[in-house]
């Protein structure tokens, strides 16, 4: 079975690591674009895109017929902050997919 990493991106600390997390498993990645552009900064960048990102992954597991939880990763700026402790969350991450 093909795997494939979905996510959504504003500023493109997503795609960093979608990119490194579909590395690792040989995986091909699909972004999530919103129909409308979110605020770039402050509050609305947040309360705004990270949420209409959860509906949207919410509808993708329905459309998919998935149940139950997928994996899921964290990391703060880990594009702009890059730390070996990220690194390290992502191969943790992927082993476990494996």
């Amino acid at each position: 079975m093909k795997t494939l990493v979905v996510y959504y991106s504003q500023s493109g600390n997503a795609q960093w690591m979608a990119e490194r997390i579909a590395a690792a498993l040989s995986a091909d990645t699909l972004r999530l674009v919103p129909k409308k552009a979110y605020p770039a900064r402050g509050f609305g960048k947040y309360f705004f895109g990270g949420g209409s990102a959860e509906k949207t992954f919410a509808a993708l597991k329905a459309l998919l017929g998935v149940s139950g939880d997928v994996p899921s990763l964290w990391l703060v700026e880990p594009k702009q902050k890059q730390k070996p402790e990220n690194e390290k969350a992502i191969e943790e991450f992927c082993r476990k997919l494996i």
